[in-house]
């Protein structure tokens, strides 16, 4: 029964919807089940707002997620 438990809280630790207000390029892989290099070229192309930190990318949920959906709010 633990080992259930500490599976389930391990496995939301990495769910992005659980995680905190950004995404990373790993969180938008397993969204959108594409590749590492589909991701930087969405980044790219800046198809919505992205923050670069040093040499990784973090991009707001709520952006994310508005542009995900077809609201537009996400593309700059």
């Amino acid at each position: 029964m633990t080992n259930t438990v500490d599976k389930e809280k391990k496995e939301s630790f990495h769910d992005p919807i659980v995680l905190g207000i950004t995404l990373d390029v790993t969180d938008l892989q397993r969204i959108l089940r594409v590749s590492r290099a589909q991701i930087y070229a969405l980044l790219q192309r800046k198809e919505f707002h992205s923050v670069r930190v040093g040499k990784n990318y973090k991009i707001s949920k709520d952006v994310f997620f508005k542009w995900f959906q077809g609201k537009g709010e996400g593309i700059l």
